[in-house]
């Protein structure tokens, strides 16, 4: 089996699907910090 590099199509579409599921998990974390932090300052 032989590997090859993908072409640049596809390498500009594989970085922009990692890119958009990076940014989707950024937000989750940056959502469930702040939920965190809230929670933690209820009195």
């Amino acid at each position: 089996m032989e590997f090859r590099l993908p072409s640049k199509e596809q390498f500009d579409a594989i970085r922009f699907t990692i890119w958009n599921v990076f940014e989707i998990v950024l937000m989750l974390i940056a959502m469930a910090a702040v939920i965190v932090i809230s929670v933690k300052h209820i009195p």
